[in-house]
């Protein structure tokens, strides 16, 4: 839903073209039913230019208030061990088959 914005617009293409494609990736691999939709439109004229909002909604799992509050923020690495690292796959595989378990019901 794009429609109303220009064909073309001045900025940083490639970075904006990195986030959108990591959001509508995420968005995608996340939404096994229903939409994933991409919405553009223009937030304010100025006579020099446009204030673009750019959407991605999706109808998938979501992020949890914990993930929403770190989402924007610089990420910080922490050196992991393999026990840390198996520990982790497990608890990403428990939360699908849970969370899997949850819509079929």
């Amino acid at each position: 839903d794009i429609a109303r914005l220009p064909p073309a617009l001045h900025g940083d293409g490639l970075r904006l073209g990195q986030v959108l494609l990591n959001f509508v990736g995420n968005a995608v691999k996340f939404t096994e039913r229903g939409a994933v939709v991409v919405r553009g439109y223009i937030v304010r004229q100025e006579a020099d230019g446009l204030w673009v909002r750019l959407e991605v909604a999706d109808t998938g799992i979501g992020l949890s208030r914990e993930q929403q509050q770190c989402l924007f923020q610089a990420k910080r690495r922490k050196k992991k061990t393999k026990k840390g690292r198996d520990e982790q796959k497990k608890e990403r595989e428990n939360k699908r088959r849970t969370t899997k378990g949850k819509r079929n019901t």
